[in-house]
């Protein structure tokens, strides 16, 4: 309250204090204007007495509520709301704070149409990502001193306003991704004489993109149009943009042949990825001295049958994406000297068995391998230990014919997921699983394991998200002590040999959304905590050997998710059951 007393005020700045206002701190009869705040949780409404401010920053806080009207601040050119959880429709008398120069709103959920923005005649920075505004996307044509746009992440809709491409002369940075804007981009945004980044990705923009003129003099240093609907052959004007530094074309429908020597010329080029498309790219006969130094390479789908032999010389790779092409044969010794921390090589036809890769790496690369993905491929032999400090990996769908090493616990100790689904693995679950303390995510479903499932595999994981152990040989019961803090959200043992009844502490893990017990010889009366688990979505019986009432006259038959019910081929009925009602996602 006594900050209102600072008539001279010109900045206040209380950023990442995590404040959130409390009514139990303050004495309501004593301040009646600072109650209704308090009760609603917004900032005091007596900011409104620093009619000097300039600055405003209340980012990184707990703010939530709607905004205060502020009309008092005529002076303010800098207003920084972010990371907050403020709602409701922005505040139109902000469209008489004509002096502002830098507002961001980003990381709320303010709504609306931010119309307002036409009398911000002095906006240099607009940052309004992550909210739940709508209808067009404002053209701000009217701000001929905008430099940097946010829009990112709302509910836009509509074409890309023309005015975007047309007198902004000062527009270096321009956010629309996540949007559900359609249209043709407007060739004329790729001209614009100060733009350095363009982000239009993940919304629903169509059409074949035109070559634009003056490439060689442009600023431009970051495209990304990834996750859109634009076909056609890639414009060979990108190819001429000399301070290029990240180009993004995935996810389109692309098609046609690039040769990859093209890229030559772009010794700026950190960041490529041509992933998604139709494209055929073709590598040629290369000198890989000539190619840049890149930091991420996608070249997923694009027709490759081989391993870019370029690649040996990259001493800079963090993510390397050759996923979804024919790639055959063995996976060559050098492919580990590179010092990627992601490696996708799913979907190719790798068939030969793989190196014991983990000291090698361990020993030609200074780098982690956090990310690793072989699955869909033919790989064969025994499962190869993981190189230390990787955090996923995905060998499904392959070959593998063996046992499950009794150590490989100690290999996954910062893994947080980790997948050998449909391989033809034999032999028990080890006990050394129980040591990955950080595990979120295992699938071993689909194999020919068996024995039973270990105890401490639920009772001392309270990270673990996912368990799929479906598909395969599993005897005796379900572990019967579930963890306090159990995570679980899917479990899935179907088709097994599990036998007794399913265990009472399953009912402690209350995140569960699917449960599936199908096909097994589970003996039991119906368990009745299900109905207690409100986000339950799926849960499976059938196909065993449960009996008895599902519930009695008192049972209430709710659930607060759309269900998916399968328990046939049981002996259930319902006690007086005279209506049973399923939830569809719309609540009707």
């Amino acid at each position: 309250m006594e900050m209102s007393r600072m008539k001279s005020l010109i900045s206040l700045d209380l950023s990442r204090d995590f404040i959130s206002i409390d009514p139990e701190d303050y004495d309501l009869t004593t301040s009646p204007l600072l109650s209704e705040c308090n009760l609603s949780g917004s900032i005091p409404y007596t900011l409104e007495n620093l009619t000097q401010l300039l600055y405003l920053d209340l980012s990184w806080n707990n703010f939530r509520g709607s905004l205060p009207s502020l009309t008092s601040l005529t002076q303010l050119v800098y207003i920084d709301l972010s990371l907050n959880s403020f709602s409701g429709e922005f505040s139109y008398t902000l469209a008489k704070h004509t002096q502002l120069v830098c507002l961001d709103l980003s990381f709320n959920n303010f709504r609306g149409s931010p119309a307002w923005l036409a009398n911000l005649t002095q906006l240099a920075v607009l940052d309004l990502s992550a909210n739940d505004f709508s209808g067009k996307v404002p053209s701000l044509h009217q701000s001929e001193k905008i430099m940097e746009v946010y829009l990112a992440y709302n509910h836009f809709i509509g074409a890309i306003p023309w005015s975007y491409g047309d007198g902004l002369p000062s527009l270096s940075i321009l956010s629309l991704s996540g949007n559900s804007l359609n249209g043709v981009i407007p060739p004329s945004l790729f001209t614009l004489p100060s733009i350095h980044k363009l982000q239009l990705r993940d919304n629903q923009l169509y059409g074949q993109l035109s070559e634009f003129p003056n490439a060689s003099s442009s600023l431009l240093e970051e495209v990304d149009l990834s996750n859109n609907k634009l076909q056609g052959p890639i414009p060979r004007s990108f190819l001429q943009l000399p301070r290029l530094k990240a180009l993004s074309l995935s996810s389109h429908n692309f098609n046609g042949t690039i040769q990859f020597t093209m890229f030559r010329n772009l010794k700026n080029l950190l960041s490529l990825d041509l992933s998604g498309n139709s494209l055929s790219v073709d590598i040629g006969v290369d000198n890989s001295s000539f190619f840049p130094q890149f930091q991420e390479l996608g070249l997923g789908s694009c027709n490759l049958s081989e391993f870019p032999y370029f690649l040996r010389n990259q001493n800079h790779l963090d993510h390397l994406d050759l996923s979804n092409n024919k790639i055959c044969g063995e996976i060559p010794t050098w492919i580990w000297n590179i010092p990627d921390s992601s490696l996708n090589l799913s979907h190719n036809m790798l068939t030969d068995p793989l190196p014991v890769f983990i000291f090698y790496r361990t020993l030609t690369s200074s780098t982690q391998l956090n990310f690793l993905d072989l699955h869909s491929n033919m790989l064969q032999g025994s499962i190869p230990l993981p190189p230390p400090n990787t955090y996923i990996l995905d060998h499904s769908n392959n070959n593998f014919t063996s046992v499950i090493p009794s150590n490989i616990g100690s290999y996954l100790t910062s893994m947080i997921f980790f997948s050998l689904s449909r391989n033809n693995l034999t032999g028990e679950i080890p006990p050394s699983f129980c040591d990955t303390l950080y595990l979120e995510g295992l699938d071993l479903s689909n194999n020919s394991l068996n024995g039973s499932i270990p105890q401490c595999l639920v009772e001392t994981s309270v990270y673990l998200d996912v368990l799929n152990l479906r598909g395969n040989f599993f005897s005796d019961t379900i572990p019967q002590t579930f963890a306090d803090r159990c995570n679980l959200r899917i479990l899935n043992l179907n088709e097994n040999q599990l036998e007794g009844q399913v265990p009472g502490s399953l009912g402690k893990c209350r995140e569960l959304q699917v449960l599936d017990l199908g096909n097994s010889m589970i003996s039991d009366t119906f368990p009745s905590w299900l109905w207690n688990i409100s986000n339950l979505a799926v849960h499976v019986l059938r196909n065993n050997r449960f009996y008895g009432l599902i519930g009695d006259d008192k049972t209430n038959y709710a659930f607060q998710m759309p269900q998916i019910f399968q328990r046939f081929h049981g002996e259930f009925t319902f006690g007086s059951l005279q209506e049973l009602e399923i939830n569809d996602y719309n609540g009707k």
